[in-house]
């Protein structure tokens, strides 16, 4: 039995003190987009990959084709296990409504959420434009409309993201013709340990949250 126990707890610290790696990658050129998604743990022992391609304004209604690829391999023996589903909007749409479900049943589950937002590092940012409209001054004007969303974008995203980089961007205007390509690539990392923090406090609140809402009903009584 204390075998059986060190045995359990060797595996939780394992689990706890994983480190998970993600990939984003998101490119624009002409009428066509691709995102690419990568999680691995263990030095990529385990790998997570995620491929959307094309997305047409046309999959805004019939859901996101979505290609989920698992690899779990050493280098002599990859074992590779391959899943195409399609993102819906009306998914979607229940994901976000099951989120302010819990938010309003969750006692301070904003701060939860920033506390443990902050714990993930970014390690690698860069966000490129090439933008164009066919007219220099209108081209001009939307290159310091863009400089000024990317710039926005990044004081925000650094209150909730630890930053590790420095972000590299840039916005390169095309004044011969109608251009908009766009190519984004981020890395972040975060511990596996602090989500299951994280969840065991929403968790506690939660109960907490049904206590108070109980108590409060039965002095109103």
């Amino acid at each position: 039995m204390i075998w059986v126990g060190l045995t359990l707890v060797m595996i939780f610290l394992l689990i706890y003190f994983t480190t998970v790696k993600i990939q984003i990658e998101y490119k624009r050129a002409k009428e066509n987009d691709h995102v690419h998604i990568q999680a691995g743990i263990w030095f990529g022992l385990i790998r997570l990959k995620f491929n959307i391609p094309i997305l047409q304004l046309q999959s805004l209604i019939k859901g996101v084709r979505v290609e989920e690829n698992v690899t779990s391999s050493t280098p002599k023996d990859p074992e590779i296990q391959e899943r195409k589903f399609r993102f819906t909007p009306k998914e979607f749409y229940l994901l976000l409504k099951r989120f302010y479900q819990l938010r309003d049943q969750v006692l301070d589950i904003n701060r939860i959420v920033k506390q443990t937002l902050k714990k993930i590092r970014c390690e690698q940012f860069e966000w490129y434009t090439r933008v164009g409209v066919g007219d220099a001054a209108s081209t001009g004007i939307l290159t310091g409309v863009i400089w000024g969303i990317k710039t926005t974008f990044i004081g925000i995203f650094s209150q909730y993201v630890t930053l590790r980089t420095t972000p590299r961007m840039n916005v390169i205007p095309a004044f011969q013709g109608q251009h908009l390509d766009t190519q984004f690539f981020c890395i972040v990392r975060f511990r596996i340990g602090n989500a299951i923090i994280a969840g065991i406090r929403i968790l506690f609140k939660f109960k907490k949250g049904r206590e108070g809402i109980w108590q409060n009903t039965l002095f109103r009584a």
